[in-house]
């Protein structure tokens, strides 16, 4: 009788990180500060519960993972930018880096990094990186803190 090659801790905390990331990313979606319609808000606790859920294959299928938590992580950034972060794609990263070469695994970090930059760093006219607060319209003296 052949014996499992995943010792059942390793076996645990695959499931409890599935399972983590799933759960965090729909109540991410629930707890939403900007209204959203129903089918919306639906879609991005499918895609979040997908994440987690894809997860558990992480070890045997890195690339596909790391694919759908991309895709995934950009549904639920578009849908709560509050988010910050898509975690599923770094806990991918990880056993995509561990077993691909760099050619592979080198643009991993890059997409998710700027899946989870690209609204935090709005640039309009004028605007630059760490420029400061912008003065608004109706603020003459710029009192408004933002």
């Amino acid at each position: 009788m052949r014996r499992s090659s995943r010792s059942p801790l390793r076996r645990l905390a695959d499931v409890a990180v599935s399972f983590a990331v799933g759960l965090y990313l729909i109540a991410l979606m629930m707890d939403n500060p900007v209204p959203r319609p129903d089918p919306l808000v639906i879609l991005g606790m499918l895609a979040g519960g997908a994440q987690g859920a894809v997860l558990w294959w992480r070890r045997s299928h890195p690339v596909t993972v790391m694919v759908i938590a991309l895709a995934g992580g950009l549904v639920v950034h578009i849908l709560a930018p509050q988010g910050i972060f898509p975690f599923a794609g770094l806990v991918a990263i990880g056993s995509l880096a561990a077993v691909r070469p760099l050619r592979v695994s080198l643009p991993a970090p890059a997409l998710v990094c700027r899946c989870g930059w690209c609204d935090e760093h709005p640039r309009g006219p004028g605007r630059r990186p760490g420029a400061g607060p912008q003065r608004l319209p109706d603020d003459p003296g710029g009192q408004s803190g933002s």
